[in-house]
């Protein structure tokens, strides 16, 4: 669950993502979701970033975000992450981490990446088959992004700056979401 202290200093952008151990959920039901939220957002003063896209999804999550201090972006989520332990371990009767090996992160060094990395996390659930649209996946805020949902983990500076326009943001989401449709596009993925 630990990350290592490399990379992390203010103002660097970074892609957070960890997974399930052994093909588990991570989150079994909606409670388990809103309890994840509930301490990221508790400790979050404590650890202040700004989340530019999320995405939680059964098995793992997606975040990006941007370290606001010299503290470390990564201590956010390894708070958040053993607290959340403790909740499945005690409400599942189980024993032991649910995360596979350490927090994983990706410096992003590259300003055009940032917004395709945005879509690829808004995409996942629907690249996972829960949803057919991403509006339609509570545990993201993507929502928040196109303006349907007024959330507080999303950074709205960052958005204003990078996106022209929420139509042309929803359309790329589209033209993604067409790719992935296409055959001769899945057979180089």
């Amino acid at each position: 669950m630990r990350c290592e202290n490399v990379d992390f200093i203010k103002g660097a952008y970074f892609h957070i993502y960890h997974h399930a151990v052994n093909k588990e959920l991570l989150f079994r039901d909606r409670d388990d979701y809103l309890y994840f939220l509930e301490k990221l957002n508790k400790y979050l003063p404590s650890c202040p970033i700004s989340i530019i896209s999320y995405c939680l999804i059964p098995n793992h999550f997606h975040f990006l975000i941007k370290q606001k201090t010299e503290i470390p972006a990564f201590k956010l989520f390894n708070l958040t992450s053993v607290a959340f332990v403790r909740h499945i371990n005690t409400k599942y009767h189980r024993i032991g981490t649910i995360f596979r090996g350490k927090l994983n992160h990706i410096k992003v060094d590259k300003e055009k990446y940032l917004v395709y990395l945005c879509q690829y996390i808004h995409c996942n659930p629907v690249r996972a088959g829960l949803v057919e649209k991403p509006e339609e996946w509570e545990f993201s805020n993507y929502r928040d992004w196109i303006g349907h949902r007024n959330g507080k983990l999303v950074d709205r500076q960052f958005i204003n700056e990078r996106i022209t326009s929420i139509d042309d943001y929803v359309k790329n989401i589209e033209s993604y979401l067409d790719l992935l449709d296409d055959d001769e596009f899945n057979k180089f993925l």
